[in-house]
């Protein structure tokens, strides 16, 4: 008589819920990440004022998701989401890859200049950069 390997027989009803509810998860996080790279990709968005606060969008709603208590917390994902966010070093990570661009005086005018955003969603994606963005207008 063989017997079977331990995990290798039909999935029970306990580890297909933990499944999809790590893939409903997962899919929760990266849906800001999808809506933004789609934005971006389309030809009738393909203005370099959209960028910024296309970007800034994502990260609130990924920031948000971190910050999540009760029933909208993120079980199996919020290492993804810390990942996302502020990667440790030098590889990845939102501010690692996007700071600079929240900085480039250029890319905050063109937000600013864009007639859907102008100066109230410039300052809620660059506040710091005010002073200077009004001497170079």
């Amino acid at each position: 008589m063989r017997v079977a390997p331990t995990g290798t027989g039909p999935p029970t009803m306990a580890s297909m819920t933990r499944t999809s509810r790590y893939c409903r998860s997962f899919c929760k996080v990266m849906k800001p990440l999808a809506n933004c790279l789609d934005r971006l990709q389309t030809e009738e968005n393909a203005y370099l004022g959209v960028l910024l606060p296309t970007l800034t969008l994502m990260r609130v709603a990924l920031e948000r998701m971190e910050e999540a208590r009760g029933d909208q917390a993120l079980t199996y994902a919020k290492p993804l989401v810390r990942a996302l966010l502020r990667q440790e070093g030098n590889k990845g990570g939102f501010n690692n890859r996007f700071s600079a661009m929240f900085k480039d005086l250029d890319l905050l005018m063109a937000s600013a200049l864009h007639p859907n955003y102008g100066m109230t969603t410039f300052n809620s994606v660059a506040p710091n950069m005010k002073e200077e963005s009004s001497r170079g207008l």
